[in-house]
């Protein structure tokens, strides 16, 4: 096992359908995805986090745990005045090399070298933040949005994230198991749904199932249907099977990241973003989740955006298939940066 990397963390977060957050403060230990058990904990709560390339699992050691709006916020300000915000490269993907990319990946699928490849591009606000900013934000999106899980996250490794996420890796509650799968996206001024979005949804089910499967379980599936969030929908369904607590670690290491982020086949999809795409996501597409004693649910970082005191840089990415359009593709994603970026 590797040496650990301790460093000083601080996380806000609102679970989905909650009326108040929690803030957790403590060191965060690093290590890679292999040597981390999610499931062993001597502490009642605990809160981890990995980027979208999987390379490590961070664990937060907490030190300092509060509940409620007037708390969480006075933690955020005690804690950016000893860690203040940094200044970032405030980065934008150019519209021509996004639709370039979406080109080149749709020829690959053609040629029948995989199914779909999740393209990302970046887009930047450039103004002063600073605590009441952020915070005046996280109220705003916990208020929209009351079924996503949101969250505030200064990490010494990652950097100062926040987000709404409407998208569940993996809960457990007494021994039993869901998994989302939701995958195609529309805005609502589109018109129904295609084939496109729903090969995307199918496609991502397809792979939970296999997973699950190679677990030797068989889950259920629920009907599909949409999930909406502001001004966009999505395809969605839901896995449920027993689970053993035990188990939860090797199937969330199986399952990210999902063709919902990555693509499919998954090895093949992530090797090509990791090589091809241009920017490091860093959190953007990785997950984040909260064990308790009793519970354990763990979310996909979607609409995010990174922080810093200079403004924020606003992650979004979609499906590429064999049918997908170009211009439609950019313009889903800055759809799905609106979700974030009007409150900020």
């Amino acid at each position: 096992m590797e040496t650990a990397n301790i460093q000083q963390a601080l996380a806000i977060y609102r679970l989905s359908d909650a009326l108040i957050p929690t803030a957790v403060v403590g060191k965060v230990i690093s290590l890679p995805a292999s040597d981390i058990d999610l499931n062993t904990s001597n502490q009642h709560s605990q809160l981890r986090w990995s980027p979208f390339d999987g390379r490590e699992v961070s664990s937060l050691e907490i030190q300092t745990s509060v509940e409620g709006w007037g708390n969480c916020k006075e933690e955020l300000a005690s804690f950016v005045a000893v860690n203040p915000l940094p200044n970032i490269e405030l980065t934008i993907t150019p519209k021509a090399d996004f639709m370039a990319e979406v080109n080149a990946i749709k020829s690959m699928i053609l040629d029948g070298k995989g199914n779909k490849i999740v393209a990302a591009r970046t887009s930047s606000i450039e103004k002063d933040v600073n605590p009441e900013t952020i915070w005046r934000s996280f109220e705003a999106l916990c208020n929209r949005y009351p079924q996503a899980f949101v969250f505030i996250l200064f990490d010494p490794i990652e950097g100062c994230w926040m987000g709404a996420t409407p998208e569940r890796l993996i809960s457990w509650v007494g021994g039993e198991a869901r998994i989302m799968s939701l995958a195609g996206t529309l805005t609502q001024a589109q018109s129904d749904w295609t084939g496109k979005e729903r090969n995307e949804q199918s496609v991502t089910s397809r792979f939970i199932r296999e997973k699950v499967l190679e677990m030797g379980i068989e889950p259920n599936e629920t009907a599909v249907k949409e999930l909406v969030m502001g001004n966009i929908r999505h395809l969605v369904s839901d896995w449920y099977f027993p689970l053993e607590r035990m188990r939860l670690s090797g199937l969330i290491n199986g399952l990210h990241p999902t063709p919902a982020v990555g693509g499919y086949p998954q090895s093949w999809a992530v090797d090509w973003i990791l090589n091809h795409e241009g920017f490091d996501r860093g959190l953007y597409a990785g997950f984040i989740g909260v064990e308790r004693d009793d519970f354990a649910s763990y979310h996909v970082v979607l609409r995010s955006c990174e922080l810093g005191s200079n403004g924020y840089i606003l992650f979004a990415g979609c499906g590429v298939n064999a049918e997908s359009d170009a211009e439609t593709e950019w313009q889903e994603t800055s759809a799905k940066m609106q979700l974030i970026s009007a409150y900020l």
